[in-house]
């Protein structure tokens, strides 16, 4: 499976292509504070300095490893490793003033751009590093769910950290988030499970009709199911949106 990694502009949407869009890295949307902090930046030199360490330090030995596990999954850390992991996150930390949501936030922007210069496998570092930091935020479930999805890993597992993230995001009292439905919807329909996506993509509107990628999921599902009158009414909608 080769992923997308092209933008699509408004302008380049026409009826009867199949539309295109990176919906976890899509320009036109933006993305929320509260749960998804891919575009968050860092300001100035913190988020240089974090980086470097980032780059330097290898929590785990597991690290270094050419198809990284989610949460280093199958590998058994030794206690040399253990401690290595304690220092990291004691010293990501210290670098983000002692707040350990910041440090987590700024490796989750890290993991995210992996992810759109197609490198799956760094993300899933940067995601296990921030994963060590905050074992509870869902935005590392849910880069976990689109970097193994982009790598073609068993769908299951892909299904696995996409129920992570959402059961993460309920938990912490948010509500019910689009984004993670869309992105959901349009890993399910890369994987021929159109039906499946189908439904992602109906929750997601449901929780927003305004939501762009959401309709471009059911062009495209509409599409690939034969189905014209759902395809139609979909455009129609997305092009009076584009028009906002």
């Amino acid at each position: 499976m080769k992923p997308i990694h092209n933008h699509t502009s408004s302008s380049g949407l026409t009826r009867g292509s199949r539309i295109k869009a990176h919906f976890w890295l899509d320009p036109r949307v933006k993305p929320e504070d509260d749960v998804v902090i891919w575009y968050k930046t860092l300001t100035g030199f913190l988020l240089q300095v974090l980086t470097i360490v980032i780059v330097l330090s290898l929590p785990a030995q597991a690290q270094i490893a050419v198809r990284p596990a989610p949460m280093w999954e199958g590998y058994e850390k030794t206690a040399s490793d253990v401690q290595n992991d304690k220092d990291f996150v004691k010293q990501a930390t210290e670098l983000a003033g002692g707040d350990a949501a910041k440090a987590a936030s700024s490796l989750i922007q890290i993991g995210w751009q992996r992810i759109g210069e197609g490198d799956p496998n760094h993300a899933v570092r940067a995601f296990n590093q921030a994963w060590l930091i905050q074992p509870d935020n869902p935005s590392v479930f849910w880069g976990f769910a689109i970097a193994a999805h982009i790598r073609n890993d068993d769908l299951d597992m892909v299904t696995r950290w996409f129920n992570r993230a959402r059961q993460l995001i309920a938990l912490r009292g948010l509500p019910e988030n689009p984004r993670l439905e869309a992105d959901e919807g349009r890993a399910l329909a890369e994987r021929g499970e159109n039906e499946k996506a189908k439904s992602k993509f109906e929750k997601a509107l449901s929780l927003d009709p305004k939501y762009v990628p959401a309709h471009i999921g059911m062009i495209n599902v509409g599409e690939a199911l034969g189905d014209e009158a759902l395809k139609d009414k979909h455009q129609k909608i997305h092009d009076e949106l584009v028009k906002e």
